[in-house]
């Protein structure tokens, strides 16, 4: 016998008639509880495999440390959903936590129905300074809005985002209406963008350097501002600005010659042509004074320079604050990263610090943290200041300090107490990473009354293009005064999301609507925008989803993916939500619902299945569950509900188990623990009440059903039910009812009435029937009218205890087979389980039917041959590995082992053709299931039959296992290890006279065996010796006959059992005889003298 661990289970396949023991060590009396709590899914499975090979027809227990919970993942209709561990679930609680974070090459957040989240972030958000004050500005992300989104209670922590001051909102595919009828005070703080102003400070260093000016959207008007100074270097410039209609060539627009003061350009009215135009202001001439070079005016002082200083568009049609499609965030247009710092710019000590790469300009932070003031010596405080030198390069091709380009020095003044920040803006030459070089100039106030102390506190880079906006995603765009009101940035803002999607009506879909029904929130989720490849109407089943949503309107799923899920998975936890399970039926998306009470919909028997296999398991009791699921009342946290079973209260119950219901919520409305509990007591009864898993091979009549249907059953192995047969004859009355109906099988016990159950192709009929006095005759009487078309030959018939409940599963698992039969997987249907939320639990209570006494009792039952065969596992293995061939007989198990008690078995054979004698084999006790006969000759056929005696010396007679031919398959001889090395064969002085090969090897432990080598020329593969032989246990033999010295050989050796033509050759081993020639001693004295 071969031992197969655990481990190894689902990959041994155990040949048909092979024996299989399963056994545990009894030095580790723990671990079958170990096994399986480690692996429950499949540990039961494998075993039951393993125990019952295909084709047969057992039970298989399995008892262990299994958690109720566990168990409901195997053998539940509808399981509870599962979530992936170790943060690769659905849901990573970022967005539905405490915070906003960024989710950098994550994925848009997914609502289904209502829920509070913490929108991501989709810019890193940035502050400005106006004035004196701070401003805060940041874009988020609600996650996908195929059909939009509605919000409802929008907040920064726990403050409605309305009681905050200068505030301004932007909303992207955010449903508008329902917004603001959940928050009306919203309408004032999303205001609509008529004009956009821009203050870059770009300044023009060279002649052909440009500043362009292209508004968000087209422009009703449109005005530059330009500074010009000039000085001791420059004498004037000359500027050209030009325009660009949608994207088009530039044209000149007006001209500017020799000019030595600014000036401001205004547009004229466009009015509502819809045409983007850009404008571009570019330095065509610099004159310097005499006997300075003109090339570049960054080598003059930075007092003399050509500066845009302003940038004004009026819009020609207002921008709502409401947005949708891609349309772009005009609050946060464009990337923007800042980066903060702490550095206490010294006087004359220059800081460096860089930019982003393709940055286009710059915002550059310094901030004052005790203020910027004088007190004089009344103590009256005023004004103070400092001055800052500001420049930048390149850093392409590294830092030169020639190339530094001199921005000016900038005078800070003000009379502030308090924390006063002051911002220097930049626009670059063209977009790049650049150096920014800030030297103090002034010297830092010491005196005691004298504050001027500046810390760098941030900058700020500035790409040019807009962020993207993607199509189908719902974002929120701010802009919140920061002073006094925020401490650091916003990273709690927070909102309840409530999913909007279109509703099925069974003849149309309706607009977008709020929704929470797990219904419709598995259409969204497979019909939605954010799948590559929606799943089109014609593959739904929808009037199903219809049905769920109008039979059971009180569930619901609330649920945010945050993660990138497998589709699978997040509609398990829809639809586990609802007490459902994903399906496809008729190749078209569907759910399966417990229809524990629910119409018949087939019958089975072994008439018209096989292969049935039962697994039973019997999870520890426990008193309830502590449900994990969120609570509305608790700000959509994660809150524990105690579901207890029947009898027990929170004082009481101790052994509880943990169960997870993802999607499911306590919500506002519910006066008690709504769903959370009617899930909890479900899975409770589920968990009582369906312990076993049965499986059936069905031929073709499994199209009749499909996963969640209910069938009824009957079976001999489980005691299900009296019996079955089919319909042979049917007598008709003159009233046209049935007067008697004739079956195909005999019913042998006494008279009596019974349920039948008649399955035909237009339904199921049930009747009461009087079986017949004498069980031979098999006509049988209803007891009712039976119409006689209700009835017709052939059809299958079920026979049950008139007073004993039917036996009704559901089919949890339908498997197709090539050959058009298919395996189901079935659970009891127990309809009480769906009244668990509002009754009592029903106890567990397995129908078994009680078998009757037939007019054969006291014989033993005959045993039922499962197969004859003759093959290499039931041939006779010799010492010497030669073998015999021999036949074996299984047998199935006997139902009980009372019915087997002092039975003994017996086989007999003989000679097929010749019609030779019996010839009989030894009695063995019925406990053996397999039976093997005496050595047979090869080749031959044999017939074989086996007999079962009872105790009394009764029996029923022989029972033929056929016709087999007896083979046999000699096992090839064990591997040998071997080693071949030269040798010197001495005289009797100990001198080497003759070249040799010594082959040795390692002992085998059967020492019938013997050894044969072949011996061959390298060179040539001539073979120089073989056939002969040496005794196993010898371990080595020395070769010597025909050498030649000096010769590279090859020597190669096996094993040789009983079974003479079967070799074990090693590889072929390499060895070079020694160089012993003839010396003079070897040759005779006649030839010497």
């Amino acid at each position: 016998m071969t031992a197969v661990p655990l481990p190894l289970w689902d990959r041994v396949r155990p040949k048909v008639g092979a024996r299989v023991e399963i056994a545990f060590p009894v030095r580790e009396p723990g671990s079958l509880a170990l096994v399986a709590s480690a692996a429950l899914p499949w540990a039961a499975e494998a075993g039951a495999a393993a125990l019952f090979a295909a084709g047969t027809t057992g039970y298989a227990l399995t008892y262990a440390a299994i958690t109720v919970a566990g168990a409901l993942a195997i053998n539940a209709l509808i399981p509870p959903a599962q979530q992936g561990g170790s943060g690769t679930g659905p849901q990573n609680y970022a967005i539905t936590g405490v915070g906003n974070a960024a989710n950098r090459y994550g994925v848009f957040p997914y609502v289904i129905g209502r829920q509070r989240i913490f929108p991501a972030l989709t810019a890193t958000g940035y502050s400005e300074t106006v004035g004196r004050d701070i401003y805060y500005i940041g874009r988020m992300t609600f996650g996908w809005a195929s059909d939009g989104i509605a919000l409802e209670d929008l907040r920064i922590g726990t403050t409605p985002i309305t009681e905050y001051r200068d505030l301004e909102l932007e909303f992207r595919n955010v449903d508008k209406a329902r917004t603001l009828a959940a928050m009306p005070d919203l309408e004032a703080l999303v205001k609509p963008k008529s004009e956009e102003s821009h203050a870059p400070q770009a300044r023009l260093l060279k002649v052909g350097d440009t500043y362009t000016f292209e508004p968000a959207q087209a422009a009703k008007s449109a005005s530059i501002t330009v500074a010009i100074s000039t000085g001791r270097h420059i004498e004037h410039v000359s500027l050209v600005l030009e325009k660009s209609e949608d994207g088009g060539a530039w044209t000149q627009v007006q001209t500017w010659t020799d000019v030595t003061t600014g000036f401001t350009w205004s547009s004229v009215t466009f009015g509502a042509d819809g045409i983007n135009r850009a404008w571009r202001v570019r330095l065509t001439d610099v004159a310097t004074v005499p006997n300075y070079s003109a090339s570049l005016i960054w080598k003059a002082i930075s007092s003399d320079a050509v500066t845009v200083t302003e940038a004004r568009a009026t819009y020609q049609e207002t921008s709502a604050g409401w947005r949708s499609g891609s349309e772009t965030m005009r609050l946060y247009p464009r990337d923007v990263a800042e980066d903060g710092y702490s550095d206490v710019p010294q006087q004359d000590v220059p800081v460096v610090k860089y930019t982003r790469v393709e940055t286009s300009s710059a915002a550059i932070d310094l901030s004052f943290p005790q203020g910027l003031y004088k007190t004089r010596s009344s103590g009256k405080v005023s004004g103070h200041g400092t001055d800052f030198q500001f420049e930048y390069q390149s850093t392409e091709g590294g830092l030169v300090e020639a190339d530094w380009v001199d921005l000016g020095l900038d005078n800070i003044q003000a009379k502030s107490t308090t924390l006063f920040r002051w911002t220097k803006t930049l626009t670059f030459p063209e977009p790049g990473e650049y150096a920014i070089r800030i030297t103090r100039r002034w010297l830092i106030d010491e005196d005691p009354g004298d504050v001027n102390t500046c810390t760098l506190t941030a900058i700020r880079s500035f790409r040019d293009g807009d962020l993207p906006s993607p199509e189908g995603i719902a974002e929120v765009a701010f802009r919140i005064k920061a002073t006094d009101q925020l401490n650091g940035q916003v990273d709690s803002l927070n909102a309840i999301v409530q999913q909007l999607a279109p509703v099925w009506t069974g003849s149309g879909w309706t607009a977008p609507q709020p929704v929470r029904h797990p219904a419709w929130g598995f259409l969204q989720a497979i019909r939605g925008k954010h799948l590559r490849r929606p799943v089109r109407d014609e593959r739904i089943d929808l009037e199903a989803f219809r049905a769920w949503a109008t039979e059971e309107p009180h569930w619901t799923c609330d649920y945010v993916v945050d993660t990138a899920t497998q589709l699978g998975e997040v509609l398990d936890i829809i639809a586990a939500a609802g007490r459902a399970k994903r399906t496809l039926t008729d190749l078209k998306w569907s759910i399966i619902r417990d229809n524990a009470a629910g119409p018949v919909r087939q019958v089975f028997t072994p008439r018209n299945s096989w292969g049935f296999k039962a697994e039973h398991r019997f999870p520890r009791e426990i008193h309830g569950f502590r449900v994990k699921a969120r609570s509305e009342r608790l700000e959509w946290q994660e809150d524990e509900i105690l579901v207890l079973a029947d009898g027990f209260t929170r004082q009481t119950a101790s052994e509880l188990e943990t169960l997870d219901l993802p999607g499911v919520v306590v919500t506002a409305e519910d006066e008690d623990e709504g769903n959370v509990y009617r899930l909890g007591r479900y899975h409770l009864a589920s968990a009582l009440n369906r312990p076993a898993t049965y499986t059936l091979q069905v031929g073709w009549e499994h199209l009749r059903v499909t996963r969640g249907d209910k069938v009824r059953f009957v079976h001999d192995v489980p005691l299900i039910g009296v019996g079955q047969a089919r319909i042979k004859a049917i007598t008709v009355g003159g009233d046209g009812f049935v007067d008697s109906l004739a079956l195909d099988d005999v019913f042998d016990f006494d008279q009596d009435s019974f349920r039948m159950l008649v399955r035909n192709v237009g339904g199921n009929q049930s009747f009461t029937a009087l079986s017949p006095v004498a069980p031979q005759t098999r006509v049988w009487t209803p007891a009712t009218n039976v119409a006689a078309g209700d009835i017709a030959v052939g059809d299958l018939v079920i026979v049950e205890e008139l007073m004993q409940e039917s036996v009704d599963l559901i089919v949890t698992s339908v498997r197709p087979k090539p050959d058009e039969s298919a395996e189901l997987q079935l659970v009891d249907a127990v309809p009480a389980i769906l009244d668990a939320d509002s009754g009592t639990i029903p106890p567990y209570s397995p129908v078994i039917t009680a078998p009757r006494d037939p007019a054969t009792a006291g014989l033993p039952p005959a045993p039922v041959v499962i197969s004859a065969y003759s093959s290499s596992l039931t041939q006779l293995v010799l010492p010497d590995l030669s073998v015999r061939p021999r036949i074996a007989v299984q047998l199935a198990p006997f139902v009980t082992g009372a019915a087997a008690e002092g039975m003994t078995l017996q086989l007999r054979w003989s000679d097929a053709e010749a019609e030779a004698a019996w010839v009989y084999g030894e009695k063995v006790a019925a406990g053996e299931y397999t039976l093997l006969t005496g050595v047979l000759e090869e080749g031959e056929s044999y017939r074989v039959e086996v007999s079962a005696v009872g105790a009394d010396g009764k029996t029923r007679g022989w029972v033929s296992a056929g016709v087999v031919a007896a083979t046999m398959a000699p096992p090839a001889p064990p591997l040998i290890s071997a080693s071949a090395a030269a040798f010197e064969i001495p005289d009797d002085a100990g001198r080497g006279r003759r070249p040799g090969i010594l082959l040795s090897w390692v002992v085998p432990p059967n020492k019938s065996l013997r050894v044969t080598w072949q011996l061959r020329i390298a060179a040539t593969g001539a073979l120089v010796q073989r056939g002969l032989f040496a005794e196993a246990s010898e371990g080595s033999v020395l070769i010597s006959d025909g050498l030649v010295p000096n010769i590279a050989y090859q020597v190669r050796a096996s094993f040789v059992t009983g079974a003479s033509d079967q070799r074990s050759w090693t590889s072929w081993m390499d060895v070079t005889t020694d160089d012993v020639r003839l010396v003079r001693d070897d040759l005779d004295t006649a030839l010497t003298d």
